[in-house]
């Protein structure tokens, strides 16, 4: 059982269905807060890549079956 929420379904809470458009966070969304999002419209999800991209990839592939882009903005 979730005791907490992750922050894009918090942020998400306080939109309206339909009008967030792009879902700007610091990691990669994990798969229950990527359909959260595509559920509420967003169209693109800008986010910095995954410190640890073996235990917490870039679900590009659910993304796209989703139709939802993930832009991932590489570290300096």
């Amino acid at each position: 059982r979730r005791l907490t929420t992750h922050a894009e379904s918090n942020a998400l809470a306080f939109c309206k269905p339909g009008e967030p458009y792009l879902l700007a966070v610091t990691l990669p969304p994990c798969d229950r807060c990527l359909v959260d999002a595509v559920r509420y419209g967003v169209k693109i999800i800008v986010c910095r890549p995954s410190p640890e991209p073996d235990t917490h990839p870039v679900p590009h592939e659910l993304a796209k079956r989703l139709k939802v882009e993930i832009r991932v903005i590489e570290r300096d």
